[in-house]
This record gives C-alpha cells, structure tokens and sequence, in this order.
C-alpha cells in the first residue's frame, strides 16, 4: 500500500537546492547593500570635511597647506584657541571649532583632507582638480570595487565630486 500524501526524497532535495540557492543570493545582494551603504555614509562624512575645510580657508587665507592628514581624534592639546599655522592640519579644523572632534574616519573609510593640494596621501590620485578632502576603502568587508587596493579614491573639490 503506497501513500500518497507524503514527499518523496527526490521532491525534497528539489526544495532544499531551491532554498539554498535563494539564500546565497539574497545573502549577496545583503553584503553587497550594506557596502553601498557604508561608502554612501563615507560620501557624506567627506562632504561634512570638505566644508570645514572650505570654511578655514576663506577665515585663514594666509595660510597654506602641502599634504593630507588623517583625520583622527584631537587629544592632549589646547582646543580652546584656534591656531594660526603656517602649515595646517586637520586638527586644526577641530580646535577652531570648524569640525566636531570625534573619528572621522572609520573601519572601512578613511578620510583625508587635501586642502585644494593634490599632493599627499590619496590626493595625488584624484580626479578631482584642487581637492578638499577625499576618502578610500580600507576594509575587505566592502566591495573590492571600493577598496584602496583597487584604486577608489573619492574626492570632493569646490567645484566638483569624483
């Protein structure tokens, strides 16, 4: 006597290839949003960053800058006065209260200023003319289009964003 109710083996390895396949590509296309969504956060921390700089420049024109420094938290200085620097770093936009003084930059992004210089640290690679500020993937929890080793560098100047 057969029943006619039940599955058969065949009918259920069918399903369970069916599910599989469903969960990797949702997986993927998971990763592949929660990238996006990182470098997208990363695009609005620069433009935040390129703002500040463009804000110190037109109060200091007199000053120069020849590099990109990381941006990082300020500690164990003076953050009462504002410097006036031959030579300004990124600190110098927290200590003149031009920009919040708390990680810029991330696991996955980081965040450089340029300060209209395309020398220095991933300066030199934008396409950009007169960078700001630019920012890379540093984690191999994005997408490898994203990564540094990649070649991604994103930068934001007075005129453009590329």
């Amino acid at each position: 006597m057969t029943n006619k109710r039940a599955f058969t083996l065949l009918e259920l390895l069918i399903a369970a290839a069916i599910m599989s396949v469903l969960a990797v590509l949702g997986t993927s296309a998971y990763k592949h949003s929660i990238s996006e969504t990182r470098i997208q956060d990363g695009k609005n921390r620069l433009r935040v960053v390129a703002g500040a700089m463009q804000r110190y420049m037109m109060d200091h024109p007199d000053v120069t800058y020849d590099g990109s420094s990381h941006l990082t938290f300020v500690s164990g200085e003076d953050v009462q006065t504002c410097p006036r620097l031959e030579n300004f770093t990124a600190a110098a936009l927290v200590q003149c209260d031009y920009l919040e003084n708390r990680q810029w930059s991330t696991g996955q992004i980081k965040i450089v200023t340029c300060g209209g210089v395309a020398a220095g640290e991933l300066c030199k690679d934008s396409t950009v003319s007169n960078p700001l500020a630019c920012m890379t993937g540093i984690s191999n929890r994005l997408d490898a289009k994203y990564q540094q080793a990649n070649n991604y560098v994103f930068c934001i100047s007075e005129a453009a964003e590329g």
